[in-house]
């Protein structure tokens, strides 16, 4: 459900399985601006859309409260 939330490879990096996870590890570290560029565009959604703020706004907004 993680895509509901981020754009998968571009805010967040996700993996398969323990194989993928390694190779993610090792083609990340070998390429610092792009997981920057991941990490940052990730958290600047976090403080966008993610907050508790945002949450609990939008909950009592659904409940119409």
């Amino acid at each position: 459900e993680l895509e509901e939330f981020f754009d998968i490879g571009k805010e967040i990096v996700c993996y398969q399985n323990k194989k993928d996870l390694v190779d993610k590890i090792k083609y990340y570290l070998k390429h610092e601006n792009e997981r920057k560029k991941i990490s940052n565009a990730g958290y600047q959604r976090c403080l966008k859309e993610h907050t508790w703020h945002k949450r609990f706004t939008s909950a009592f907004k659904q409940m119409q409260l």
